[in-house]
């Protein structure tokens, strides 16, 4: 853009909103999840090292409170998915970014698209997770994320890379047995089970892959911008969906790039100039049009969450305290005054 332009636009932008106040819509929490996650916790004993994949997209938001409890006391490896999706600078922005709030942890960012015909940039990874396992004299690292950010096509990737079948290890007994590699699909909640890969054979190590794990309703309700930043990215599943909640995930896309002066999506949309109306767009437009323009690139290096704010940890015994509470007071009788009177007794 011209520079008088852009000067004008940014000026302009600067009367556009400057929170999010849109509360979060329902989605589906699916019960394998809450499975996953106790195994998660009950298998984390035998693995001291934590491999934690999010998408580069959501670098805060694709990270499940419960990973902050893991993370504490083990060797913290983040691997960001979806590198084709940002440029160098917006990478120096992200690493920037978790230095500062994750200063114990190493990461690298991977390109993970189903479709590459090289998978040279997997190698530094393999050598990554193999190295830091004998160096912590461990067998296996513990592969956490939410739902669709990329774990599985991670580990396609490095199965491929040594031109090898994939082989499990299942809970039964030490036994190995070929299978077909793990799947990917571009929908959240596909890997339902847990599965033990070799990840080398000299020393042997192993990747433990789990289900994908989504955060609780009510740390949306604290938090939500986190729930439309990771639906935009396809990390949720929305509950019988309609057009109206597209285009509530379409604002948060919109809202997110205004507030970074991002307006890539100007010229994209063949637009005039920035605007902080929704409705301007999608009177042109479908809402799952808009989201595969955001999805696949053409609206720029968009990072949803916002880099300027550091990551605040969630007290998840806190809040859970709060909305069991919250629970309990929904269902106390408010006649004559004795609802009151429960409430001082829960305090």
């Amino acid at each position: 853009f011209e520079d008088e332009e852009k000067a004008k636009w940014l000026e302009m932008a600067a009367g556009f909103r400057k929170s999010w106040e849109q509360p979060p819509l329902p989605f589906v929490n699916k019960e394998f999840e809450i499975e996953g996650l106790k195994a998660i916790h009950r298998l984390s004993h035998s693995s001291n090292v934590l491999f934690e994949v999010r998408d580069v997209t959501l670098p805060g938001s694709s990270h499940h409170p419960s990973f902050t409890r893991l993370a504490r006391h083990r060797h913290h490896l983040i691997c960001y998915t979806h590198a084709d999706r940002i440029d160098e600078r917006t990478m120096i922005r992200v690493s920037k970014w978790t230095r500062e709030n994750w200063p114990k942890a190493q990461f690298m960012f991977v390109d993970s698209r189903e479709s590459r015909s090289s998978f040279t940039p997997f190698k530094p990874l393999h050598e990554w997770l193999v190295g830091t396992l004998e160096a912590k004299s461990q067998y296996q690292a513990l592969t956490v994320g939410m739902p669709n950010v990329g774990k599985s096509a991670v580990l396609l990737a490095i199965m491929r890379l040594h031109g090898r079948d994939v082989r499990v290890r299942t809970g039964r007994g030490k036994g190995m047995h070929k299978r077909q590699p793990p799947k990917v699909y571009n929908r959240p909640g596909e890997t339902k089970e847990l599965d033990q890969y070799i990840l080398s054979d000299e020393p042997r190590s192993y990747l433990l892959d789990v289900p994908g794990i989504s955060p609780p309703e009510f740390m949306f309700r604290e938090r939500p911008e986190m729930f439309y930043a990771m639906a935009a990215a396809a990390c949720l599943e929305l509950r019988d969906p309609t057009v109206e909640m597209l285009i509530h995930i379409c604002d948060y896309v919109l809202y997110a790039m205004n507030r970074d002066r991002n307006f890539a999506y100007v010229k994209a949309l063949n637009l005039p100039k920035p605007t902080d109306s929704i409705d301007e767009i999608m009177c042109n437009m479908r809402a799952v049009e808009f989201l595969k323009m955001f999805r696949t690139g053409q609206f720029g290096p968009q990072i949803l969450d916002d880099l300027s704010k550091p990551y605040i940890p969630f007290d998840f015994d806190k809040a859970y305290a709060s909305e069991a509470r919250r629970v309990a007071v929904s269902r106390i009788p408010r006649a004559r005054g004795t609802g009151q009177q429960f409430v001082d007794d829960l305090d």
